[in-house]
This record gives structure tokens, sequence and C-alpha cells, in this order.
């Protein structure tokens, strides 16, 4: 199964030596946190980070981290209002793309963005010329600046409340353990627009469809054809559909995906098992995905590719 970019920022860590240096416009505490623990306690910090109030009082990024930073023995926070790139630094070794230090950027929390991180020499000229101009440019937070930036955050005329898709709830499960609980795909449009038939639903499925779309952030008021598009895009981004999805390309058997979803998965009283749990997210497959899969005329195999009869 492909691992989350976190992962891959967690494994930068752990190798970290001497310093390390994490660059983005936007890094929420609890994401900070994680890659913080995952650094020897020796490691010199230095995050450079933008901070604006309409981003600030949107909830996008959090003043916390310089509590956080400030408290560590060697770390400091740099500010740099023109800052857009992400930037994961360490010895010779060099993350860069598109991920901010946020639990959906690095797939820690669902439902996770689609991001890129690739890796780089840290002597490539570019990455020397980028960090030296970035370190130059930048100003070292200060608590007064921090206070500064809450009351300029808390003073706006029109405060804007985060967009209920952009809201991060660090305690949900991780993306890789995600599964659809709503056992009728076809009434997360009910729940979710709260048609006149709402009613013809069962409770046990307006709940679990409630949780559906608040683990994939599908954002309010889109039409039925946004809709279906938001969720489909979703759903491909879980990990455990991609894992699904790459097997599929030679042909994935019923016994094959119950065994993945064991392994990802691990049955307890809060979940379905897992054949169950097969037989809805294959259903959500042919009701969100509709052509992108096709079953074996013989055996329970799913294929990826275009459905019989589909033109």
């Amino acid at each position: 199964m492909l691992a989350a970019l976190g992962d891959r920022v967690l494994d930068l860590c752990a190798g970290a030596t001497g310093r390390f240096l994490v660059a983005a416009p936007f890094i929420k505490d609890h994401a900070l946190a994680r890659i913080l623990e995952a650094l020897p306690v020796s490691t010199e910090v230095t995050c450079v980070t933008r901070w604006i109030p309409e981003e600030v009082a949107a909830g996008i990024s959090d003043l916390e981290v310089f509590n956080r930073l400030a408290a560590r023995s060697g770390s400091r926070l740099l500010l740099l209002p023109t800052l857009h790139a992400k930037l994961f630094y360490s010895g010779s070794r060099c993350l860069v793309g598109s991920a901010n230090v946020t639990g959906r950027a690095l797939g820690w929390t669902a439902p996770p963005n689609l991001e890129l991180l690739v890796e780089v020499h840290a002597e490539h000229p570019d990455i020397v010329a980028f960090v030296k101009e970035m370190l130059d440019a930048a100003t070292p937070a200060t608590a007064a600046m921090r206070d500064d930036l809450r009351r300029a955050a808390e003073a706006l005329p029109e405060r804007r409340a985060i967009p209920s898709n952009l809201l991060e709830d660090p305690s949900a499960p991780p993306p890789k353990t995600w599964l659809p609980r709503c056992t009728r795909p076809d009434q997360l449009w009910t729940v979710y627009a709260s048609t006149p038939d709402l009613w013809k639903v069962l409770t046990s499925n307006v709940e679990a469809a409630r949780a559906d779309l608040k683990a994939l952030g599908v954002p309010t008021g889109l039409s039925r054809d946004m809709f279906l598009i938001h969720v489909a895009a979703h759903v491909r981004a879980m990990p455990l559909l991609a894992e699904i999805d790459r097997r599929a390309a030679t042909g994935i058997s019923d016994t094959e995906a119950m065994a993945l979803i064991r392994d990802a998965v691990p049955e307890d009283g809060n979940r379905l098992a897992a054949e169950d749990a097969w037989a809805v997210l294959k259903d959500w497959i042919g009701h969100f995905l509709t052509g992108s899969y096709r079953r074996a005329a013989i055996g329970e195999i799913l294929h990826r590719g275009r459905e019989i009869g589909r033109s």
C-alpha cells in the first residue's frame, strides 16, 4: 500500500543530523508536533512559514507553533510573508513539492489531499540558492509578533469561518484505515442534500452517511453532479482504494480484497467484518466510480477498465 507523504517526511526526520529545515505557508500545530517528535532530540530545527491575518482567522495556520518551537531547544520560527514553497530538508536529503505541514497534506488526516513531494539532493544549485534567499529574507518570529497577529486576526471586520471541507480533526482515523460505513451509497446524496425523502433512510444509515461525508470532507452547497465528482475524487484518494486499484490492473478477487481489508483495518466491535466491508466498498465503487471497473464473467474478480457495454 502506498505510504502517506507524511511517512516520507518522518523517514527524513529519523535520519536527521545536525539541523532540520521545514518551510511551508500553512502549518498546523498537530502536524508539526508529529514531525518534531520524530526528530532526534539534538536536532536543531528551523521552521519558516507565513502568518497572514486572514489565514490565521480561517484556521489554516496555527499561531501555537510558535510556543511549540520556543519550548524546544535549538529551534526557531522564521516568518516570510511571500513564502509559497514547501520544503523539508536535512543533511544531503531534501523533499520539495506541494504539501504543507497539515494533516491532510501529509496524509495523516482524512480525507487526504492529492499532493506531491519529490526528493532531490540538498546540494542541488537551485535548492542551495532558494534556501539562502529564503533564510536571508525571513524574520525571526517573536511572542509580540504572535500576539499582534492574533489581535489582527480577531479584529478582521468579516472573519471568515474555515470551510467545512478544509477543517482538520487531529483525532480522526488515518486515511489508510478509512472504509465507507453507509451501506446504501445511493442514499449519500439524500443525506447530504436533506432531500424530501430523507425520512425513508434508516437512522443507522443517516448516521453512517454523515460520518462518511465528514471523513470525505465534501463541501456544502454542491449540485448533485458536483457532489458526485467530489465524492469520487476523495474516494479514489483513500489509500485502501488506491491499493485495490493498483491490484485490479491484473484482477483482484474477493478473497484478496478481504485479506487486504483485514490487514489495513483490523476487525473489532466498531468495524464491519471484512466480507461485509468489501461488499459495501464494491457498491460504492459501482455507484461513484461508474465505468472504472468491471467484474469478470467467471468468478468474483474485479478488474480495472470500462464496464462491458459502456462507451
